[in-house]
C-alpha cells in the first residue's frame, strides 16, 4: 500500500500503534524503517519534515 499526503504524522503514528504486527515503510532508496520503533518514527518523520 502507498500512503501519500499524511497531513497529521501525531494521528498516523497513532494508528501505526494501533496496528497488530510490524508496519514496515520503504523510503524511495529502499531502506525499510519499523514505524513500531520509536526512532525508526524519529528517522521518518525527520526525513519526511525535511524534504518538504
Amino acid at each position: 500500500m502507498r500512503i501519500k499526503n499524511i497531513k497529521d504524522a501525531e494521528v498516523f503514528l497513532n494508528v501505526v500503534k494501533q496496528c497488530k504486527g510490524d508496519i514496515t515503510l520503504t523510503s524511495q532508496y529502499g531502506d525499510k524503517f519499523n514505524l513500531k520503533s520509536a526512532l525508526s518514527q524519529y528517522v521518518v518523520c525527520c526525513s519526511c519534515s525535511t524534504s518538504w
